[in-house]
C-alpha cells in the first residue's frame, strides 16, 4: 500500500511540472531570415540563434526581451511572464481521489477515507510547492515571435 501511495505522488500533483516542466521555448522568426535572435532575461539567462530559431529559457527567468537584428535593423519584443493555467490546476483537489480510495480500500480503522482525503489536500500542497520552486508556475503571454526588418 505505501508503494502505491508513494507512486500516486508525483503522478497527481504539480500539474505544471509534470505537463511542461521548468522550461519554455520561444519561437523566433524574421523577415528576412537568417538575422541574429537572442533572448536575455534578468538573472543572467542570455539564449542565441540565428532565426528561424527555438530558443529555450527557464520559465522561472523574469524582464525576458527578444532582440532580432539584421538588415541594419535591431527590434525588440518584451516578454510577460504570467501564471500558467496548469499551476492552477494543484486547486482542482485531483490528488485527493487516489490516495483516498488506496486508503479507504487498504485499512481497517474507520477514519482511513478521512486520513486519505487529508493526505490527499497536503499532496496539493506540495503540488504547488514543487511547481514555484521548478519556475513551471509561470508561463510567457508570446511563445512565437515575428519581426520585419525590412522595414
Amino acid at each position: 500500500m505505501k508503494l502505491l501511495l508513494g507512486l500516486s505522488i508525483p503522478i497527481f500533483t504539480a500539474c505544471a511540472t509534470m505537463t511542461h516542466g521548468p522550461n519554455e521555448t520561444i519561437a523566433v522568426d524574421s523577415q528576412p531570415r537568417g538575422a541574429a535572435a537572442a533572448i536575455t532575461c534578468v538573472g543572467g539567462v542570455h539564449v542565441t540563434g540565428a532565426t528561424p530559431a527555438k530558443l529555450v529559457i527557464p520559465r522561472k527567468a523574469d524582464g525576458c526581451v527578444v532582440e532580432v537584428s539584421g538588415n541594419d535593423h535591431t527590434k525588440r519584443v518584451t516578454l510577460h511572464r504570467g501564471y500558467s493555467g496548469r499551476y492552477w490546476a494543484n486547486f482542482s483537489g485531483l490528488s485527493t481521489v487516489p490516495v483516498a480510495g488506496v486508503l479507504a480500500f487498504s485499512g481497517t480503522d474507520n477514519n482511513t477515507l478521512e486520513i486519505g482525503a487529508l493526505a490527499g489536500v497536503a499532496m496539493t500542497g506540495i503540488g504547488f510547492i514543487v511547481d514555484a520552486v521548478s519556475g513551471s508556475m509561470y508561463d510567457r503571454d508570446v511563445h512565437d515571435v515575428f519581426v520585419d526588418l525590412e522595414h
